[in-house]
């Protein structure tokens, strides 16, 4: 594989596939097909789905996410596979069960978790899985890995983190049964070391089989620890997945924003992992500089990069580092818009990246910007991001550009002296990045005058 192949982009929701029906399934896949392709064509070695629904009594609605229910799905992510592929991309799939998070309001199927309790959202009460059950949700797993060898991905993941199921079992607070799936750790380990299995046995080798796994719960007591249970089943399964994909839980302890976590966060948590195992490495951590990236590989904390906010912010962020752009990265600044926007079931929004979610509906492009239609000169008011983007936009199509600021500097709202308290005790928010990514732009456009 290329070179960028250490970079991957890890399975990133896009708030914009739909759970009801297969057909609204398929139709909603389309939108986020579009912005994965854009990830392959950015230079990213593996290209995941978001988390995929293996049957619809994973129907976490209103919440949107991706499925492989029957064969409309197979067709429509097939699609995905064979234009990701096109750019010497892998594709990787995660195949997800909600149990307890999912109240199955759009498809009204039974939810069931470990235990009764009620879902995390709405009102329904889940029921408890019997052993019928469970042997009933190990073969929709199976038909699911089926599916997804048909649709021709390369890494079929198992997944157990975010507080879902196959998680839940492994938790002695939210698992309290009292037969093989329950009580001891190796008990409550079960169900995922069989989801491996059989996943590898539906494989045979014609895929990779990846365990996504949240090795510490930093936001909720669910009792699973990087130095209790969550490094005992990494020493449990060791060697059985052939990738590893680690993390921490859940989404919110994940997916926290630059004013509480720095760049790599998570690393004193996952760096455990590759001392237990001889099998390859993932992990996140909002990666936004190219050496933090290579530091993680070359002291043996990772041996792949994986990025979900600093793909959205920066698609092209694999090949620029190829080529030694660095400086045209737009950094992820860790404001999380991207993640409100997946939380209230709309397209994908981002704070840098302005064709994020729109590449489906209005076929914008990163790094692609059509041509002026006239000779004009254009004057652009106020130097803060927008009017920043705007004359980096404008320029990239031609025109002759005018940038007027009254003030000295540029950056509007995000200069320095009125940054928020945050930054101002060094805590640091990302809010300067808005601004210096786009002033490292302006030196390359002679038809930019200030």
């Amino acid at each position: 594989m290329r070179p960028s192949a250490a970079i991957r982009l890890a399975p990133t929701g896009n708030s914009q596939s739909g759970t009801t029906t297969s057909v609204i399934t398929a139709s909603r896949h389309t939108r986020s097909i579009r912005a994965y392709i854009v990830n392959a064509e950015g230079g990213w070695g593996v290209v995941c789905t978001e988390y995929c629904s293996i049957h619809p009594s994973a129907d976490e609605s209103p919440f949107a996410q991706c499925s492989l229910w029957d064969d409309d799905d197979v067709r429509v992510l097939g699609n995905m596979v064979e234009r990701v592929h096109a750019y010497d991309a892998l594709a990787g799939v995660e195949l997800w069960y909600g149990g307890f998070a999912t109240g199955n309001l759009a498809t009204r199927e039974p939810s069931m978790a470990p235990s009764s309790m009620p879902t995390w959202a709405g009102w329904a009460q889940t029921q408890a899985m019997s052993k019928r059950d469970l042997a009933q949700f190990r073969n929709w797993h199976k038909d699911a890995v089926a599916r997804a060898l048909r649709a021709g991905f390369d890494i079929i993941y198992v997944y157990a983190e975010h507080g879902y199921m196959p998680a839940q079992f492994l938790s002695p607070v939210f698992n309290q049964r009292a037969d093989e799936y329950g009580r001891s750790f190796e008990n409550r380990a079960r169900l995922i070391k069989e989801l491996l299995l059989d996943t590898h046995d539906v494989v045979a080798g014609k895929a990779a089989v990846a365990l996504r796994f949240a090795v510490d719960n930093l936001d909720e007591v669910g009792g699973i620890t990087c130095t209790g249970d969550g490094r005992a089943l990494v020493e449990h399964l060791a060697d059985i997945p052939d990738l590893w994909d680690v993390n921490v839980a859940n989404f919110a302890g994940d997916a926290r924003t630059s004013r509480f976590a720095p760049e790599a966060a998570q690393e004193d948590y996952v760096a455990f992992v590759k001392q237990l195992t001889s099998k390859p490495v993932v992990g996140v951590g909002r990666f936004t500089s190219p050496d933090t990236m290579v530091s993680q590989l070359r002291r043996g904390v990772l041996d792949l990069i994986g990025a979900a906010r600093p793909s959205i912010a920066e698609p092209f962020l694999p090949n620029k580092v190829a080529a030694g752009d660095v400086e045209a990265i737009r950094e992820c600044i860790g404001c999380n818009m991207c993640i409100g926007a997946n939380n209230s079931g709309v397209p994908l929004h981002c704070t840098q990246n302005p064709t994020r979610g729109e590449e489906w509906r209005r076929g914008w492009h990163p790094e692609v910007i059509p041509s002026r239609h006239a000779e004009q000169t254009v004057l652009v008011i106020g130097a803060g991001p927008s009017g920043l983007e705007a004359a980096r936009a404008l320029s990239l199509r031609g025109y002759d550009v005018r940038l007027a600021e009254r003030s000295q500097a540029l950056g509007g709202v995000s200069r320095p002296r009125r940054r928020c308290r945050a930054c101002r005790h060094g805590l640091g928010c990302g809010i300067t990045a808005l601004t210096t990514c786009r002033e490292r732009q302006m030196s390359r456009f002679t038809s930019i005058a200030k």
